[in-house]
């Protein structure tokens, strides 16, 4: 487990002490506090990063509660997809608001354990380093999001945002993220994921 804090002294020092203090009993832990303050497009995709580093990655945000189950599906999502050229990420949760109108959203359930959207997730996502790389040296080329058709909204959002870009790549190489159709309560989950 990697723990990663932006730098925003003096405001961030306790949630540094705490991430040191932290017992992870499930292997090793590592710190990383960011010698700056980069914000938060740089520091999701220095996240992501670690994705070359261990085959894939988990990302999760430190306001976010987990399934008891995600951990099982992120693994089993991850190796069915690894290499599947249409697939550029993994959601950890399902769209309950589309976001350009803002109105609830449910995908039309078929029997199968996901769906697909040209949108990104990013409350709980995962990558294979595939489908990381092919992103990187995508937004490596400097794309211009104005000529990709991307809705009004999402361009607006605030140049802090790497969910933009993500947006943008997956709508320009036809890609999707993969959302399951349950949010991974107990309750639901009858059958194994995949």
């Amino acid at each position: 487990m990697i723990i990663s804090i932006d730098n925003d002294e003096p405001n961030n020092l306790e949630v540094k002490d705490i991430a040191e203090k932290y017992t992870w009993p499930y292997g090793s832990k590592k710190v990383k506090y960011q010698e700056r303050h980069i914000g938060l497009r740089e520091h999701v995709l220095q996240c992501g990063d670690y994705a070359s580093e261990f085959g894939s990655v988990i990302i999760l945000e430190d306001d976010l509660f987990v399934s008891p189950f995600f951990y099982e599906y992120a693994i089993h999502a991850l190796e069915y997809y690894n290499g599947d050229n249409q697939i550029g990420g993994i959601s950890l949760y399902n769209q309950p608001v589309q976001n350009i109108v803002e109105y609830p959203f449910k995908a039309l359930y078929d029997n199968s354990d996901v769906y697909f959207m040209q949108f990104p997730s990013s409350l709980g996502q995962a990558w294979t380093n595939t489908h990381w790389k092919e992103f990187r040296d995508w937004y490596a080329s400097e794309p211009d999001l104005n000529r990709i058709n991307i809705p009004a909204k999402i361009l607006g959002w605030p140049k802090s945002s790497w969910k933009k870009y993500f947006c943008a790549f997956l709508l320009e190489k036809n890609k999707f993220f993969v959302f399951p159709h349950f949010q991974l309560q107990p309750i639901l989950m009858i059958r194994a994921p995949i």
